[in-house]
C-alpha cells in the first residue's frame, strides 16, 4: 500500500528549460526566419518541446526558402490541426463534450444507451433507396446488414465487457494502494480513480504518428509500451486516485505532474508537482519563446491546493514521494505514462487548445485563410517582377 511522506520544498524550479536551450533557441530561430509566418498553437507548443534531433532534421532540410517552402511549410500545414486534435484527444475533449471523465455507473449508462441504439434495427421506409430496387432485393439487403451488424455489435460487446472488468480490477488496485486518498492533497472524500493515460485516446489513430514527427521513435516506442500492453489503459500502473476537484485541474492541465526518480526496488516514485499557466488559443510566431512562470502556489484561476494533513500549500516544484510495500501486485503508477504526460500537459498549456470552443477553431482557420491569400497575392507579384 502507498505510504505517505510529507511535501518537500525546494529551491525554485523552472517548469519549461526547454525554452532556455541555446541550441534549440539558434535551430527554431533559423525555422522561424525561413517560414516567416505564424502558425497553429498545438504546432508552435510541440516545437518548443520536442526532441533537439527531430529539429535539426528540419533544418537541415531547409537549404533554401523555395525547397522549405516546398518540402516542409506543406507538410507542416497540413498536420498542423493534427496538433490540435492530439491535444483534444489527449485531455478528453472533442467538439461538443465537456471532456470530464466519466465514472462507472455513467460509463456504463452510456454504453447501454449506445448499445440499445446500435442495436434498432432501421425500419425499411428509412433504408435508402437506389432506382430500381425492388422490394425483394430491398428485403435481402436488410436481412445481410443486420447480420453483419448483429456480428460486428457481439464483438465489440465482448471487447467491451473484457475492458470494464479489467477496469474494475484495476481501479480496486488503485484504490488498494492509494488507501482511497487523493494522491495530491491526501484527502479522502469523493476519490476518482483517474486514467493517466486517457482511454479516449486509443480513438484516435494517428496519436502516435503525430507523437514520431516531434519525439523520437524510441522515446515514443516506451510509451507505447507502457500503455498499449495486453491489458491496455486498464490497468493499476494507468491510474491514481484523485479528489474530483483536482482531478479536472489536472485533466484540463491545470497543473502536471514531472517524474523524476523511480527507486531501484520500485517502492518509492518521486515527482514534482508544477502549476501550469494558461495561454490564449492563437497562431503564433514559431520564434516567439513559451514561457510557464516558476514558483506558483495557486492555479490561473486562483485555485489553491493544500496537503490537507500539515496544511500546507502545494506550490510548482514541490517534490512528492508515493511509496508502495507491494510493487508486484499494487504497482506505482508508471515512471514513462507520467513523462508522457508530462510532455502533454505542457503541450495543452501553451497552446490553448483544451479550452478553445469551436468559434476559436473558426476565427483562426480564418485568419489562416487570410494569410494563404495574402502569400498567393505575393507569389503572384513576385512572379510578375521576375518576369
Amino acid at each position: 500500500m502507498v505510504e505517505w511522506s510529507g511535501i518537500r520544498r525546494s529551491p525554485i524550479t523552472d517548469p519549461l528549460p526547454e525554452a532556455k536551450d541555446p541550441k534549440r533557441i539558434e535551430l527554431i530561430q533559423k525555422l522561424n526566419t525561413t517560414l516567416g509566418r505564424p502558425i497553429e498553437p498545438g504546432l508552435w507548443a510541440c516545437f518548443w518541446l520536442s526532441d533537439i534531433q527531430m529539429l535539426e532534421h528540419l533544418v537541415s532540410m531547409c537549404t533554401n526558402k523555395d525547397e522549405f517552402l516546398a518540402n516542409i511549410s506543406r507538410l507542416m500545414m497540413t498536420n498542423s490541426k493534427v496538433c490540435t486534435d492530439l491535444v483534444r484527444a489527449w485531455c478528453s475533449r472533442t467538439k461538443g463534450q465537456t471532456g470530464d471523465e466519466l465514472s462507472d455507473d455513467e460509463e456504463l449508462d452510456n454504453r447501454k444507451k449506445r448499445k440499445a441504439t446500435s442495436t434498432t434495427p432501421q425500419s425499411p421506409s428509412k433504408i435508402p433507396r437506389k432506382e430500381g430496387t425492388t422490394l425483394q432485393n430491398l428485403s435481402r439487403l436488410s436481412e445481410v446488414t443486420l447480420s453483419s451488424s448483429a456480428h460486428n455489435q457481439h464483438h465489440h460487446d465482448h471487447h467491451e465487457r473484457k475492458r470494464v472488468y479489467c477496469s474494475l480490477i484495476a481501479k480496486s488496485l488503485c484504490e488498494e494502494r492509494d488507501k482511497s486518498t487523493c494522491l495530491i492533497t491526501k484527502g479522502r472524500d469523493c476519490i476518482d480513480k483517474a486514467h493517466i493515460y486517457p482511454y479516449s485516446v486509443n480513438e484516435h489513430d494517428i496519436f502516435w504518428e503525430t507523437l514520431r514527427m516531434f519525439w523520437s521513435k524510441e522515446k515514443v516506442r516506451v510509451w507505447e509500451k507502457a500503455v498499449l500492453g495486453e491489458k491496455g489503459t486498464e490497468v493499476c500502473q494507468n491510474l491514481i486516485c484523485l479528489a474530483p476537484t483536482v482531478h479536472r485541474l489536472w485533466r484540463k492541465a491545470k497543473f502536471a505532474l514531472k517524474p523524476e526518480e523511480l527507486s531501484e526496488d520500485q517502492k518509492t516514485l518521486t515527482v514534482r508537482f508544477f502549476w501550469l499557466s494558461d495561454s490564449r488559443y492563437h497562431r503564433k510566431e514559431i520564434g516567439l519563446p513559451p514561457y510557464i512562470a516558476p514558483g506558483l502556489d495557486r492555479s490561473t484561476g486562483n485555485t489553491v491546493l493544500m496537503n490537507s494533513e500539515t496544511m500546507q500549500i502545494i506550490s510548482s516544484g514541490d517534490i512528492l514521494e508515493f511509496k508502495t510495500d507491494d510493487p508486484e501486485n499494487h504497482p506505482l503508477p508508471s515512471f514513462d505514462i507520467l513523462e508522457l504526460q508530462w510532455m502533454l500537459h505542457r503541450v495543452t498549456a501553451l497552446s490553448g487548445a483544451a479550452e478553445a470552443t469551436d468559434e476559436d477553431d473558426s476565427s483562426d482557420k480564418d485568419s489562416y485563410d487570410d494569410e494563404d491569400e495574402d502569400d498567393d497575392d505575393g507569389n503572384e507579384e513576385r512572379q510578375r517582377q521576375a518576369q
